[in-house]
């Protein structure tokens, strides 16, 4: 609120000196053009015996247009009358002023540190017919301007006004912003936020499968500490694409969605990774994927682990199960014998093998 209250003051401020000054530089030129087609001036500036009746003129020319001051000057710059005497005799700056060259001017100057808009005349004489008419000096007319409390004093209306009305649009764009915030953040307090991040982040980091998310331009929004492993990602791989990241081939065709299905394979290196990509949508806008990784490759390693060290099956196993499938002998008859001698043999040749082991 004090912000709006100092922009405010400031706007007013700058509105109230500039509407002075446009004001008061067209009433200080009207009052100087005046004064400058007036005979006495024109005579006073003539002839030094005529200058009498400047003064109480440039006093009359100053009420009649409110201005601060009034100064009649020759050609060389001297004023040879002024509402304040002590000016008199005094060289007049032009800060910039053609008004010897036969231009009226006006503008704002700052002169023994007074700030004022002043306007400043030529004088012309009347010559007799023939002659050329010459400049025999000017007359200046001038407004200061006011104070910074006279200013702020002067535009208090406008700046209740605008207080107001910046007080009204400040509350109702609290309620709409609060509004919005609300809707985006699913009515949750900060507090509630915060806790949910915290539960996010140490859920994230704390599964033993790797999560890589990615938006719609490929760029990492989120990643934990596992995928950062398995994919051997640098630390700062959120808010990189996969491109900045080297990431290419089957890889990056699963994790962008070109290579489609549940359980996708990818060999990286020596690993082997199950990977699961989901796409994400917010609002029924897409926003983007996450995709699960899982590494297999220890689980593969001890499937080929035990298929090497699991025996082959006997021909005494294959023949009992086979005969086990038709008839069973008789206990005495050929066909139990030849089994009995069979399964005898083998088991010896199996006990001499040179690998053979204790069971």
């Amino acid at each position: 609120m004090l912000v709006v209250l100092f922009a405010v003051a400031a706007v007013s401020l700058a509105q109230a000196q500039a509407a002075f000054r446009k004001e008061e530089g067209r009433r200080v030129l009207s009052s100087a053009e005046t004064a400058a087609a007036t005979d006495t001036v024109r005579l006073g500036l003539q002839d030094p015996t005529k200058r009498g009746p400047l003064a109480p003129l440039a006093e009359g020319f100053r009420d009649s247009s409110e201005a601060s001051y009034v100064f009649f000057i020759g050609t060389d710059r001297t004023i040879l009358a002024a509402t304040d005497p002590s000016q008199v005799g005094r060289a007049l700056d032009l800060h910039g002023s053609r008004v010897l060259q036969g231009r009226a001017w006006e503008g704002v100057v700052t002169d023994r540190g007074v700030t004022s808009v002043v306007a400043h005349v030529p004088v012309l004489n009347d010559p007799p017919q023939g002659n050329p008419v010459e400049i025999v000096g000017f007359v200046a007319v001038g407004a200061n301007l006011p104070s910074l409390w006279e200013s702020l004093s002067g535009a208090t209306p406008n700046l209740l006004t605008y207080l107001g009305v910046a007080s009204v649009l400040g509350v109702v764009g609290s309620l709409l912003l609060a509004r919005r915030f609300k809707r985006q953040t699913l009515g949750l307090e900060p507090r509630e936020i915060a806790g949910l991040v915290e539960h996010r982040e140490a859920m994230l980091h704390g599964i033993k499968e790797g999560v890589v998310g990615l938006d719609l331009r490929q760029r990492i929004t989120l990643v934990n500490d596992e995928a950062l492993e398995l994919l051997d990602l640098p630390a700062d791989s959120v808010g990189r694409t996969l491109g900045e990241l080297g990431v290419e081939g089957r890889l990056h065709d699963v994790l962008t969605g070109r290579s489609h299905g549940q359980d996708q394979i990818v060999l990286l290196d020596e690993r082997v990774l199950i990977l699961n990509r989901v796409a994400i949508s917010s609002r029924g806008r897409p926003i983007g994927s996450v995709t699960t990784l899982r590494d297999r490759t220890e689980l593969l390693s001890l499937q080929r682990e035990l298929d090497v060290t699991q025996p082959p099956p006997t021909r005494c196993t294959r023949r009992r199960t086979s005969s086990a499938t038709s008839s069973t002998p008789s206990p005495g008859s050929s066909s139990w014998r030849s089994t009995r001698r069979s399964c005898a043999t083998s088991a010896g040749w199996a006990a001499h093998r040179p690998d053979a082991t204790t069971r």
